[in-house]
């Protein structure tokens, strides 16, 4: 994990980044939490529940969402939004640091990713209406080439990791995310 924690520190900025206000655009902050596991570092993925309002309803992803007016900042919101869904306090763990904000495809959500490590699996307790199910996968599997596969979304390909062995794939933003974290780490 030590390997994973210096690789990781110099990818990531130690302060939060700012909300610029007057961009029109919503604010969402997710938390990439890393254990270690058998001797390897995981991260946990979240699969969202399905709902017809949810843009990404059903997806594999990580535990956040939008900033609310009584976070402090975005890491506050990645940390409350963290505890909501799966019932994991973050206010203890150790924090890395965070990446710079991406933008979701159509410009419209800017997303910010604080990182931290844990020190043991913990239970975890799911909300149901925002989460399915949770996994902890092991960081090789996200750079494993033999599981690249496409994934077809609203009739566009795009590039994916099967990370569940046929079930929903990683793709989209949180794919982007692993990979400026970890694709150079295995």
């Amino acid at each position: 994990m030590q390997k994973t924690e210096k690789h990781l520190a110099g990818k990531l900025f130690s302060t939060t980044p700012a909300i610029a206000d007057d961009d029109g655009r919503t604010h969402a902050a997710v938390a990439t939490v890393l254990c270690k596991i058998e001797d390897q570092p995981h991260v946990l993925f979240i699969q969202r529940s399905e709902s017809p309002h949810d843009p990404w309803s059903g997806q594999i992803a990580f535990p956040g969402g939008r900033i609310d007016p009584e976070d402090g900042d975005l890491q506050d919101t990645a940390v409350r939004e963290t505890f909501e869904e799966v019932g994991l306090d973050l206010v203890n763990a150790r924090y890395l640091g965070c990446l710079p904000p991406l933008a979701t495809f159509n410009q419209l959500v800017m997303i910010s990713t604080f990182v931290y490590v844990i020190g043991q699996v913990p239970k975890l307790i799911l909300d149901p209406l925002e989460v399915a199910d949770t996994h902890w996968i092991p960081i090789n599997v996200l750079n494993d080439n033999n599981r690249m596969v496409t994934h077809e979304h609203h009739g566009a390909s795009y590039p994916g990791v099967d990370i569940l062995n046929g079930r929903p794939v990683l793709w989209g933003l949180t794919l982007k995310i692993c990979q400026s974290l970890f694709s150079d780490l295995c």
